[in-house]
């Protein structure tokens, strides 16, 4: 009876290890397998493309000086307009500048003439936010194929806007409704930080994606660049969206749900209630922010259940000096050897 037992308690050791072993490879192929299937559906979706021509992307408040001056004296940056064009540069004593950022350059100028602008800053990287697709530059593009920004027009009425979207997503706004979410401005720095905690935790900690310090969101909401809106659930707030505000555009530039409210509907009734302020104010398109459609397909399974309109963005890092360039890649390998210990 004992050697019965030990044998059937050996026979349940062993078939739980092999469980243990194979459970990781089970999830690894249950992710492949969701991340081709979303591969199809965006392939076979029928995305609407237009050409929006006094659209420059979700940067080109980085060309407004006023809001360049406040993004730099927030980030310690230098503000470079080398004729008329904006420029955000990092400085260093005695090595001068460093990596920096051009957003949206085309409002300005197109590609021939702006690139010409840049040419002689010393500077190490530049990160060239764009919609202008540069054969020159093909080498040093660091976005996915299918970086897109994703555009909901707002020209449409309140009724046509609904009807515009997927069953899905108008069954999801309903039942936000329904569950008692309500969206409002935010109207403390208590809504500042109770949204920030969330986006800490949605972007793990600015791993996910970039996260800009909460001193600098104050400092735009206070501005007239910004809008916050806040999802509020049994006096709890429990998501938040963080818009920037450009001539006719909403940019979304963050977006939060805590994990435990995330079957509130909580996002689709922020975007929407976003977009119903947005028509109110008379801005013409919101802007859900760029990202590769295929890059995380649960985010773009999400944003295309709004039926935006897609319109291309590239990142391009355009090596300057080469002395700073190796400078800053010894600076990096150094971190990265230190992060492996």
């Amino acid at each position: 009876m004992i050697l019965r037992r030990r044998e059937y308690l050996c026979r349940m050791w062993m078939e739980s290890s092999k469980l243990q072993r194979i459970t990781p490879l089970l999830l690894l192929d249950f992710q492949n397998i969701t991340r081709k299937f979303w591969t199809t559906y965006l392939d076979s979706k029928n995305m609407t493309q237009r050409n929006i021509d006094d659209f420059h992307g979700s940067y080109e408040n980085f060309q407004d000086p006023a809001f360049a001056a406040i993004f730099a004296r927030t980030m310690r940056l230098h503000v470079v307009r080398p004729d008329g064009l904006v420029l955000l540069l990092s400085h260093k004593p005695l090595l001068g500048y460093m990596n920096g950022l051009l957003g949206s350059p085309e409002v300005i100028a197109p590609f021939t003439h702006w690139q010409e602008m840049i040419h002689g800053l010393n500077f190490a990287y530049l990160k060239v936010i764009t919609t202008e697709r540069i054969d020159l530059w093909q080498c040093y593009c660091v976005s996915p194929p299918d970086n897109h920004n994703m555009l909901l027009d707002l020209s449409l009425d309140e009724e046509g806007l609904f009807a515009s979207f997927t069953k899905n997503c108008r069954w999801a706004i309903r039942s936000g409704k329904r569950k008692g979410v309500i969206v409002r401005e935010a109207e403390s720095e208590k809504d500042l930080r109770a949204f920030y905690q969330i986006v800490l935790v949605t972007s793990d900690c600015g791993r996910n994606f970039d996260l800009w310090p909460i001193n600098l969101i104050g400092e735009l909401l206070r501005s007239k660049y910004a809008k916050l809106f806040v999802a509020v659930w049994e006096g709890r707030l429990v998501g938040g969206t963080f818009y920037l505000l450009s001539r006719h555009y909403m940019h979304g530039f963050f977006c939060g749900i805590e994990p435990a409210a995330r079957q509130l509907a909580a996002g689709n009734l922020l975007y929407y209630e976003g977009a119903l302020w947005g028509m109110a104010h008379g801005f013409k398109y919101l802007d859900f922010g760029q990202q590769g459609l295929r890059e995380n397909p649960g985010i773009a399974k999400f944003k295309m259940s709004f039926n935006p309109i897609l319109k291309p963005e590239y990142v391009y890092c355009v090596p300057g000096s080469r002395i700073k360039c190796r400078l800053i890649d010894f600076k990096k390998f150094i971190k990265s050897r230190q992060g492996r210990r």
